[in-house]
């Protein structure tokens, strides 16, 4: 069960990548550990929106509109917290419906990342690479284990 780490996929001569390292970094903390590809894939659209909503507490627009949206996001993540951690994630139970879509959607999803990384160097004139960052992140938590 699990992913494969990255010295497996290096052996296929599979160039290195921020993603590919990052993933090992997982892999080592412990977090791919009893989960077939699919489940691990299920359990982390849910980690998604916790770290979204975590994001989210350290931004505060007042417009009404965005009040209510981020308020709407923060409380999703509350309740994704607690499925990525008690959820049930069973292959049977869990349907992929359309993988080159989500693919897209995945590289949308990183996209704006990389604007948000970029807004948040233009607001501090510091250089900020977030897949660097999250290299770094990942390897610093390694030692973390998974959190119980």
């Amino acid at each position: 069960m699990g992913g494969e780490s990255p010295p497996e996929r290096l052996k296929l001569n599979t160039p290195i990548t921020p993603q590919l390292v990052v993933y090992g970094h997982v892999v080592d903390r412990g977090y791919t550990e009893g989960w077939t590809p699919k489940q691990f894939l299920a359990r982390n659209i849910h980690k998604l929106q916790e770290e979204l909503a975590e994001a989210s507490e350290l931004i505060d627009n007042h417009s009404d509109f965005a009040w209510l949206s981020t308020e709407c996001i923060r409380s999703a993540g509350k309740a994704c917290r607690n499925s990525f951690k008690y959820g049930r994630y069973d292959d049977d139970i869990i349907t992929v419906h359309d993988i080159d879509a989500l693919k897209s959607e995945l590289a949308d999803l990183q996209v704006v990342l990389y604007c948000m990384a970029q807004a948040v160097e233009q607001i501090t004139g510091e250089e900020f690479d977030i897949a660097l960052e999250a290299v770094r992140k990942s390897a610093k938590d390694v030692s973390r284990g998974v959190r119980k």
